[in-house]
């Protein structure tokens, strides 16, 4: 069953307890988007203008400052972006990484060793209490025929990694 989502803008919502439904019914759409792969409008209104102030994770490959591509996790503030969720995220990176054409093939086993290693490294947070410091938080590089290549774990916003 195909459900449609619109921003706030495009709806009349009256009273602030409905905006405030739709902004909690946005959000939790947008959470499970991010689990899935898919793409769902931002809803960008609540009652305070301030959006649904999701927390977020990027995982990304780059080469140096010229190229990248990235991949985001959302979910809830409770539990916010788990480690599956980034795991996910990794795995969708690297079937992503030819998109583009500058990622070069011979790089393909090191992106894979190296998204298994981080994906092991993610399994050290939860016990340590998670991450709420923004910034990079893991991150994997090489240098090859001259240029840089990376792969960054980011904290974008909250407390994510607790499970």
């Amino acid at each position: 069953r195909l459900v449609t989502i619109s921003t706030p803008r495009l709806l009349n919502l009256g009273a602030s307890r409905t905006g405030a439904k739709f902004v909690a019914v946005a959000c939790l759409a947008q959470a499970v988007a991010s689990m899935i792969g898919s793409e769902v409008p931002q809803a960008t209104m609540n009652n305070n203008g301030r959006g649904c102030e999701m927390n977020r994770m990027r995982v990304q490959l780059q080469q140096g400052r010229r190229f990248t591509i990235g991949k985001d996790a959302v979910a809830t503030p409770n539990p916010g972006v788990t480690v599956n969720h980034v795991r996910a995220k990794l795995k969708q990176l690297y079937f992503a990484r030819m998109e583009g054409g500058w990622f070069p093939g011979d790089l393909d086993r090191w992106m894979y060793q190296n998204i298994v290693t981080l994906s092991i490294r993610l399994g050290q947070f939860p016990a340590a209490g998670g991450v709420m410091q923004g910034g990079n938080i893991l991150r994997r590089e090489t240098f090859f025929r001259g240029k840089e290549y990376r792969i960054d774990i980011e904290n974008l916003r909250g407390h994510n990694l607790r499970r």
